[in-house]
């Protein structure tokens, strides 16, 4: 596994170093905690001096590029089976020593992102911050497997999933109290 902690961030910005790896998903707690991957994460941070062209408002600010590819096994929303999701995500961002100082950064700035690292900095937490700012929780499979949808109750028709029980659910009974009263 790559080395994940950067000892000085100033010295690794300013000096454009570049680190590179293949992280498994099970070494990144919070990323496993949503989802699975025999795929390792393949990332690459570079560090920068950020130029005056590309944002005059943190010219001469140390930089982070992130280039992270990842392939994940993420729970579908409606029957729960694993769906695959792929993430490419390239981003940079811009370090401050102190919250203070990144919470003056403007919010709207799609440019850069603000970071913290005072000297010593982990990568894990910034790999699985996007990860997880990436992941759509609320994902669903464009049709989920029938037997899946099954073990739940569910059933498919069409485009839409119904539930196989016979009691009606609370929408049915609102319907038939709505048009009791309609008929009143």
């Amino acid at each position: 596994m790559a080395n994940l902690m950067i000892s000085d961030m100033a010295a690794f910005g300013r000096a454009g170093e570049v680190r590179s790896g293949s992280t498994q998903v099970s070494a990144l707690e919070r990323i496993a905690d949503e989802a699975t991957s025999d795929d390792p994460v393949e990332w690459r941070v570079q560090g920068e001096v950020i130029a005056r062209a590309d944002a005059p408002e943190y010219a001469d600010h140390v930089g982070l590029r992130l280039h992270l590819h990842a392939a994940l096994d993420v729970p579908c929303a409606r029957c729960l089976e694993p769906r695959r999701s792929v993430f490419d995500i390239d981003r940079r961002f811009v370090v401050f020593d102190s919250d203070e100082a990144a919470d003056e950064a403007p919010l709207d700035d799609d440019r850069f992102d603000p970071i913290v690292a005072n000297r010593e900095y982990d990568l894990a937490e910034l790999l699985e911050d996007e990860l997880l700012l990436a992941i759509d929780s609320a994902g669903t499979h464009e049709t989920c497997p029938p037997e899946a949808l099954a073990r739940l109750g569910l059933t498919p028709l069409g485009d839409v999933v119904a539930r196989l029980e016979d009691e009606p659910s609370a929408f049915d009974i609102l319907r038939k109290l709505q048009k009791g009263a309609d008929e009143d």
